[in-house]
Parts: C-alpha cells; structure tokens; sequence
C-alpha cells in the first residue's frame, strides 16, 4: 500500500470512531435538541477556522 492510502485509512477509522463516540454522548446528555445541534455546529466552526 501506498504511504498516502494507510494514511486515508487510518483518517477513516478515526472518523468513525468519532462518530460513534458523538451518537453515544448525544445519547447520554439532556439537553434541548436546538442546543445540541447548536452546540455541535459551534465545534464545526472553530474546526473548521483552525484549519
């Protein structure tokens, strides 16, 4: 495999780690579902600035 391959599988993996770790504390905190996605709107926006 390529150097740039295993790097792209192993982003993916990441990713769905992540993924499925966020549903889960989704699950778990009380919030309103307009703070949540609030929220997670305001960490893809300052992701999204850092890079």
């Amino acid at each position: 495999m390529e150097k740039y391959q295993k790097k792209a599988i192993l982003y993916l993996v990441i990713a769905s780690i992540l993924w499925s770790i966020g549903g889960l504390f989704i699950k778990l905190v009380n919030w309103n579902p307009i703070a949540i996605t609030g929220a997670r709107s305001g960490i893809a926006a300052i992701v999204m600035l850092l890079y």
